[in-house]
């Protein structure tokens, strides 16, 4: 850490948090442009008449400086993170202000100051914004590179249903919406971004300037390989069944390729914001981690985990496993996506229980998936424990799991579709 890193971190949360504040924001904000993948990024900026003010040296109406001020800094610092940017102001109807480019000097020096003064300042209309903003990205978008719109609104829109129609066109062109309200937590801005977390407020714009971590946590999300943002625990079978004895007969291990597949899927899935679980069942249920985003621990429990080597009690794993889900901390909002990932070497020993639990489970609004690492795990157990036929697969060993590294990790990895659906 150098030296600047250190006092800014000490600032972060002293006394003198207010004169360190772009100084921490910087600090937080290096490691997420360090990396950062590809992405064409739209934003659409609420220009309508509740944000304009009187420049009394001008005598003329000009944007809300507090909103303009934070829209620069936004452009500069999304600079670095090898994205394109378009401009659309939008109030009655919506204009491009600059087609999707990477020269941000441009933006920032010759754009923005022209939009200060000549917007509209009229009724706001958010989907004329959303909608030139999905035809900006669809027709000028790179092909194969993420697409993102990132929505200010100072209100609610004068028709809702239009606005609804333009969202779901959006997410139709995969278009992942994020929205920074100046209102508050307005409920058109939660309709907008289709999921809590990836909705952003202050209460008004002269708070803009003290909340910078805003744009880090917009960085964060267009930034991210993995662009997954969920909870999963895997359920693993520690029964009899998972024993396994070295050649000499020296040692008794557990099944290593239940543990190579967490291992390759954790090391995939701690490039975005996951968190992982783990829980061993065998007679009873082992929780060898809580929640967690740290792949050192996930790792270390896998290493040092004992299971039982007895009988399989399925449903108790789902029911603690549930209260995992439920109990983590921080707590994430309602709209998170849950998965629970269950590994099974054999048949349950209590296959009631498990239909009981497993369909609790579901209905909570947890999705199951299963897989079956022994000709032994039965398939309607698979089954009983997903309530779909998609969702099981089955091979003949544990050293054949490997083979849904990818796939699963490509699937945890995935944007979270909007919830704001035709």
């Amino acid at each position: 850490m150098t030296e600047m890193e250190s006092v800014a971190r000490g600032m972060c949360h002293g006394t003198y948090r207010k004169i360190a504040i772009f100084l921490c924001f910087v600090t937080r904000l290096s490691s997420v442009t360090s990396k950062c993948l590809e992405a064409d990024v739209a934003l659409v900026l609420d220009v309508s008449e509740s944000t304009k003010v009187l420049n009394l040296v001008t005598d003329k109406f000009q944007l809300n400086p507090d909103y303009g001020a934070f829209l620069k800094e936004f452009l500069t610092h999304l600079e670095p993170m090898n994205n394109r940017v378009g401009l659309i102001s939008y109030s009655t109807n919506a204009t491009i202000e600059s087609a999707l480019t990477s020269n941000y000097t441009h933006l920032t020096s010759s754009v923005m100051p022209r939009m200060l003064t000549t917007a509209q300042f009229a009724q706001q209309n958010t989907d004329t914004g959303i909608n030139k903003a999905t035809e900006l990205l669809v027709n000028s978008g790179l092909a194969g590179v993420y697409r993102y719109m990132v929505v200010f609104l100072d209100g609610t829109s004068g028709e809702p249903s239009k606005t609804h129609s333009a969202i779901v066109r959006a997410g139709e062109a995969n278009i992942t919406i994020i929205s920074i309200s100046l209102r508050g937590t307005l409920q058109e801005s939660l309709q907008v971004a289709g999921r809590s977390f990836r909705q952003f407020f202050v209460r008004k714009s002269s708070e803009l300037m003290t909340r910078l971590d805003i744009i880090e946590d917009i960085a964060s999300i267009i930034c991210a390989e993995c662009k997954g943002y969920n909870d999963v625990v895997f359920l693993l079978d520690g029964s009899d069944s998972t024993r396994r004895i070295s050649a000499d007969f020296s040692s008794v291990f557990y099944a290593s390729g239940v543990v190579g597949l967490i291992k390759n899927v954790t090391a995939k899935l701690a490039m975005g914001p996951i968190r992982e679980g783990l829980i061993s069942y065998s007679m009873h249920p082992q929780v060898l981690t809580p929640m967690t985003g740290n792949a050192t621990v996930i790792n270390l429990a896998l290493d040092a985990m004992a299971p039982e080597f007895r009988s399989t009690e399925a449903g108790q794993a789902f029911r603690k496993a549930r209260e995992l889900l439920d109990n983590a901390t921080p707590p994430r909002p309602a709209d998170v996506p849950r998965y629970i990932i269950y590994l099974v070497d054999g048949a349950v020993s209590n296959d009631t229980d498990l239909a009981v639990e497993a369909l609790i489970t579901r209905n909570t609004g947890i999705e199951v998936y299963a897989a079956g690492f022994s000709p032994a795990a039965k398939f309607n157990d698979l089954l009983i424990a997903t309530g779909s036929l998609d969702r099981i697969r089955q091979v003949d060993s544990d050293l054949d799991l490997g083979q849904f590294v990818d796939p699963l990790a490509y699937y945890l990895c995935q944007t979270a579709p909007s919830m704001t659906v035709a």
